[in-house]
């Protein structure tokens, strides 16, 4: 009894180790230039958005995308995956999530209230190779309102665990 018992315990705990689903891991710092003979704290709200074109079986392997970034289909399905609300003159922003993020776009609408006054910076970007695992890390972000087209301006790289490395290019984004 106790050698089925024991193998029972074995199998529940084994098995469910051998199940993996894809993950995905966004983070950046967010932080305030600042001006001279203006002291009030800004708001910030983070959003972020998760488009999908992709309607075909999903491939787990490295292979990079054969979407045209520049001429994208009128209709993505966008929905919001994670909002952040802070008084701060800098945040940190983490989201993680099991998501596989081959061919999505994703977009990052970041809103400033200071002052009574309302900016807005919004940085899109695609997901141009397959991998399981994902790891996107944009450093540290200056808001500076405005529209960023990171499309071509990632650089992707696998690391030694065989997971996708996603990061900005020096000058991606004003500083």
């Amino acid at each position: 009894m106790k050698i089925i018992l024991t193998f029972i315990l074995f199998l529940s705990v084994y098995l469910p180790s051998l199940a993996q689903t894809p993950s995905f891991s966004f983070k950046f710092r967010l932080e305030e230039l600042m001006s001279h003979g203006i002291d009030s704290e800004s708001t910030y709200t983070i959003d972020m958005e998760k488009c999908e074109f992709r309607e075909e079986k999903i491939d787990y392997s490295h292979d990079t995308s054969d979407i045209d970034w520049n001429n994208l289909p009128d209709t993505p399905h966008c929905k919001s995956i994670g909002t952040l609300t802070r008084k701060s003159y800098v945040l940190d922003f983490n989201l993680r999530n099991h998501d596989y993020v081959f061919e999505n776009f994703y977009i990052i609408n970041i809103y400033r209230e200071k002052g009574g006054e309302y900016d807005t910076m919004k940085i899109s970007f695609p997901i141009k190779m397959r991998s399981f695992v994902t790891f996107i890390d944009f450093g540290k972000i200056y808001f500076v309102p405005g529209y960023y087209n990171l499309a071509d301006k990632l650089i992707y790289f696998i690391d030694e665990s065989s997971y996708l490395q996603i990061t900005l290019q020096e000058n991606a984004l004003p500083k």
